[in-house]
């Protein structure tokens, strides 16, 4: 019997693969959680003061990457889905959702972290440099100062106290345990009084950009996975803002008819008229790019297609026997709603939530690669697509990698759409 390579399969590699290649970040993040109970126990006060997002989003993931596992386990009856044969777009969507549920853990480095310009600007993908260690200061710290350190530690990914970034390292060549170190094209000496010793052996290891760099030395693959997270949370924000107001409105001109039906029809009308694209340009330019105004703008810029099927389905199913029967026995409308008519309608709607999920991730990386997205304070798809634009001459993975990212995001959430219309279609059924 040929074995096949099923969902659980691809789940259990992404996780020991995300657990051996950030070991040394996990056992770091255990023992920062560990000196925040310490802290917690000593100065409450204190202890919660330090909480914030960036925080509580490294305990959320660490706790997460621990208890998904056994979830999936103890619960694997549960999840059918778990024992499907793995396609390239599983493939895809599992890695998408290891980068936004562990995106702290999963990232090389932080978004926004510069290493040395000088050395780490425009790298190729691939691309190593060795850290070269110094001393900083005296060891002994108490709880306050050992949290401080570790969580130092953790958001910076060790990189943290002082070193210097250098293409290569070469012994010195008089016997006094001093290194020179390579910076490009200049030569420098570290002296062993400096150097911050290991098993006797100057400390020094190694940065891998595995993607390469930007202009400003960030991490390619690093601003890709919170980049990932941001653009997908945007997505499906708007898709349930664009879900909740199309079915509202298309169930109430459907169902109720008359003044109400024309009032919205011509509403919906005058919305698909209008180049929608420059009313969202109009109101981000007004109101200023935050997420909550692009979520809350791409969300009302698309319930015009959900709301024209959710309107002539209504209208199609109002007259039907079981319809006509619920309303004798007094049910309410809402119940109507969703308990009758709503798993008709579904197959057709999660096709158009599908498209215009994509439609919403393509309009939040036009805006960042126009300037007025999340891209100026949050990595995006599309400002990173602009900035490589300057350097596609010596520099082509800048853009290419968030196009790669953007065209098979797109790839998977059709694919994924066309399967959730064949599992929900309750005429295939």
């Amino acid at each position: 019997m040929k074995k096949e390579f099923k969902i659980w399969h691809l789940l259990v590699v992404f996780f020991l693969l995300l657990i051996f290649l950030r070991s040394g970040l996990i056992y770091n993040l255990f023992l920062l959680i560990t000196a925040f109970a310490k802290l917690l126990i000593d100065n409450p006060e204190l202890a919660i003061q330090q909480l914030d997002l960036n925080l509580f989003d490294f305990f959320a993931s660490f706790i997460f990457l621990f208890a998904a596992p056994l979830i999936l386990f103890f619960k694997r009856a549960k999840f059918n889905f778990l024992f499907l044969r793995t396609t390239f777009t599983d493939s895809v969507l599992v890695a998408l959702l290891i980068f936004i549920i562990f995106t702290p853990i999963a990232a090389p480095f932080q978004f926004d972290m510069q290493n040395n310009i000088s050395v780490s600007n425009l790298l190729p993908p691939l691309s190593v440099k060795n850290i070269v260690h110094l001393k900083s200061g005296n060891d002994n710290k108490n709880s306050v100062q050992n949290f401080v350190h570790l969580r130092d530690l953790v958001f910076n990914k060790e990189m943290t106290g002082k070193y210097f970034i250098a293409d290569s390292i070469a012994n010195s060549d008089q016997n006094s345990g001093d290194i020179i170190i390579y910076q490009k094209s200049k030569k420098q000496i570290i002296s062993a009084a400096e150097l911050k010793n290991k098993n006797i052996t100057p400390e020094v290891s190694t940065l891998v950009f595995l993607l390469g760099t930007d202009e400003f030395a960030r991490d390619i693959f690093s601003r890709l996975i919170y980049g990932t997270r941001l653009s997908l949370f945007v997505g499906l924000s708007s898709v349930l803002i664009s879900f909740a107001v199309g079915l509202l409105f298309g169930f109430a001109a459907g169902y109720l008819g008359g003044i109400t039906d024309t009032i919205l029809n011509r509403t919906s009308d005058i919305f698909l008229s209008f180049p929608i694209i420059f009313l969202i340009i109009l109101i981000v330019g007004l109101f200023g790019n935050s997420i909550a105004t692009v979520v809350i703008v791409l969300g009302f810029s698309g319930w015009m297609n959900l709301f024209k099927i959710a309107r002539n389905e209504a209208a199609s199913l109002k007259n039907k026997d079981f319809i006509i029967t619920a309303k004798m026995l007094g049910f309410s409308n809402l119940h109507i709603l969703f308990k009758e008519m709503f798993p008709i309608m579904l197959p057709s709607i999660i096709v158009t939530l599908v498209l215009q999920y994509g439609n919403v991730i393509i309009a939040e990386s036009a805006l960042s690669y126009l300037g007025l997205g999340l891209g100026n304070n949050y990595p995006s798809w599309g400002a990173m697509i602009e900035s490589g634009q300057y350097y596609l001459s010596q520099a082509w993975w800048i853009s290419f990698f968030p196009c790669l990212f953007l065209f098979l995001t797109l790839l998977t959430a059709n694919h994924f759409g066309n399967k959730m219309e064949i599992s929900f279609n309750i005429k295939t059924k």
